[in-house]
């Protein structure tokens, strides 16, 4: 499972990355970086991705990631919104 647990944006409301880590059934990995555009393709590819935050120092799983088109633009979102705008729920952002 990919988690995404931190995000940065443009300005605004477009995604520049976000933060995975991957869960291999106990453990929670080291973060990486993933642009919006590589988790839009691994999504496109069956890669699943879900949001993760901490709380009580423990993960705690969020939502499911999926891409939304609007027009002929695509967007990362926790709901099904045809929006034009990213929306990963309010996950911490990163530098």
């Amino acid at each position: 499972m990919n988690w995404i647990t931190g995000v940065k944006y443009n300005g605004g409301s477009t995604i520049a990355e976000v933060e995975v880590r991957v869960d291999d059934g106990s453990v929670m990995g080291t973060p990486t970086r993933a642009s919006r555009q590589q988790v839009v393709a691994a999504i496109d590819h069956g890669s699943s991705y879900t949001t993760a935050f901490q709380q009580a120092g423990k993960w705690v799983r969020g939502e499911d990631v999926r891409v939304v088109t609007v027009g002929y633009q695509r967007f990362l979102r926790t709901d099904r919104n045809a929006v034009s705008a990213d929306n990963l729920g309010s996950l911490p952002q990163v530098p």
